[in-house]
């Protein structure tokens, strides 16, 4: 997991796809998406499901912004 950046009341956080979990909001080229389901479709991709989308099949490693309520 890589380190944080405040973003008004919500801090952003880069983490890699395969660690992603349902209820986690992220950054889709400025847009945020609420995941839903994270499945790992083979041994090189992650298949994640977000709120009102299509599912997108990610390669393993790959890196995604998601958003956090700061304390």
């Amino acid at each position: 997991m890589k380190p944080s950046t405040r973003q008004g009341n919500f801090e952003k956080q880069s983490i890699r796809v395969e660690e992603l979990r349902a209820g986690d909001m992220v950054d889709l080229e400025s847009e945020h998406a609420l995941v839903i389901m994270v499945e790992k479709a083979d041994q090189r991709h992650v298949l994640v499901a977000y709120e009102g989308r299509e599912q997108i099949d990610y390669p393993i490693g790959t890196t995604l912004s998601i958003k956090t309520r700061s304390c």
